[in-house]
């Protein structure tokens, strides 16, 4: 009689990085047969679901360990897993670079962004403010008085952020006096 000692044979696959767009991720234990048991934990993450299956889904960065269980002779094994987080929000300034006035009839705002290279930029003008070119630009040409919001968002991970510039026009109407 030969004694069955084999530990479960199998694997967990690399797990998708969470995002600010992709908020659950699976982690799968793969290789399994039908007679293996699931036994999910982790010590600084959060499982949602399927805690005694091949699969969980998860929604916080951490290690995972899934105990599996060969039903047929008892033997078991922890395999383990890493869910990173990439969750780097673009930090942006975005500033007013003059004054509209009579002989200023058209400003550039300026927006600089840090910590990311990879990103996409958008103004949207509110409360009077409008945009003549630039828009997808980090430095629009505006010709109105209001507020210029910007948004930034990271293309590695959706993660996003604004800020707010107002523009003011200085125009004092000149004063008519009746020569009489």
């Amino acid at each position: 009689v030969t004694e069955d000692k084999a530990p479960p044979i199998g694997a967990i696959i690399d797990p998708a990085i969470l995002t600010c767009s992709l908020l659950n991720v699976n982690v799968e234990f793969t290789g399994g047969q039908p007679q293996y048991l699931y036994a999910w934990n982790t010590a600084n993450g959060t499982i949602i679901s399927g805690s005694n299956a091949d699969i969980i889904i998860v929604s916080k960065a951490g290690t995972y360990n899934v105990e599996v269980t060969d039903t047929d002779n008892g033997c078991t094994k922890i395999f383990s897993a890493e869910v990173k987080v990439s969750n780097d929000v673009p930090l942006i300034n975005a500033e007013n670079t003059g004054e509209l006035n009579c002989k200023v009839t058209d400003l550039t705002l300026n927006a600089v962004v840090g910590n990311v290279t990879s990103y996409s930029s958008s103004w949207e003008a509110i409360n009077g403010g409008n945009i003549l070119s630039g828009n997808n630009t980090l430095q629009p040409l505006i010709n109105n008085s209001g507020f210029y919001i910007i948004t930034v968002t990271n293309l590695i991970n959706s993660c996003e952020t604004t800020d707010t510039v107002e523009v003011v026009k200085n125009i004092t109407t000149p004063e008519f006096i009746n020569p009489t």
